[in-house]
């Protein structure tokens, strides 16, 4: 009962994250690829519905350690960017909203990692999340892609600014090993507790 509770408030409070992070107002060269262009959108959503599934007793297993994945490389790579590179993460007309923040980049992971599941074998769970990086990275080319031309619109971190196409594959393939790296930390969390 209680685990169910404690599902319900994080769904409540990972869900308003969510809302508040897709009803943010872009800045003109963002618009037109819309808010699902942002990783954490999007591994925010999937995290949302392995909750939704757990909260009503269905867990699939696979769904768990992507989402956890996923959050991890979120938290990690958005927390180091922004305390340490904060150019690499906004632009200067980005308003911050450090609840909103912790909501979409920080308590869905801090919510997995306490809703512990068993991992998955490394080559399952290396393999999904970069099965899904590299969707994600289709989407985003194709869809940022398509608006580079019109002179206004462009890629949403500024430090894909000016990178080719070989680049920012680059680069989401080193959010990719990132979030492979969670499945340590999965392993390391289930030996200790």
């Amino acid at each position: 009962m209680l685990l169910t509770i404690f599902r319900i408030l994080n769904l409540v409070l990972l869900g308003n994250g969510l809302y508040k992070s897709l009803s943010t107002k872009l800045p003109p060269h963002l618009v037109k690829s819309g808010h699902f262009q942002f990783l954490t959108n999007c591994s925010l959503l999937t995290t949302l519905i392995y909750l939704f599934f757990a909260t009503f007793g269905f867990q699939p297993n696979w769904l768990y350690n992507l989402s956890s994945n996923l959050e991890f490389n979120v938290i990690f790579s958005y927390w180091t960017m922004a305390l340490v590179f904060p150019k690499m993460v906004a632009e200067g007309e980005v308003d911050r909203d450090l609840f909103m923040d912790l909501q979409v980049h920080a308590f869905p992971y801090l919510y997995l990692i306490i809703d512990s599941q068993p991992s998955l074998s490394i080559m399952k769970s290396w393999v999904l999340t970069c099965l899904y990086v590299f969707i994600y990275w289709v989407y985003f080319e194709s869809e940022c892609g398509k608006h580079v031309p019109d002179g206004v619109s462009g890629y949403p971190y500024p430090f894909l600014k000016g990178k080719g196409m070989v680049e920012r594959f680059g680069c989401m393939a080193i959010f990719a090993f990132i979030a492979c790296m969670n499945w340590f930390v999965l392993n390391l969390r289930n030996q200790l507790f």
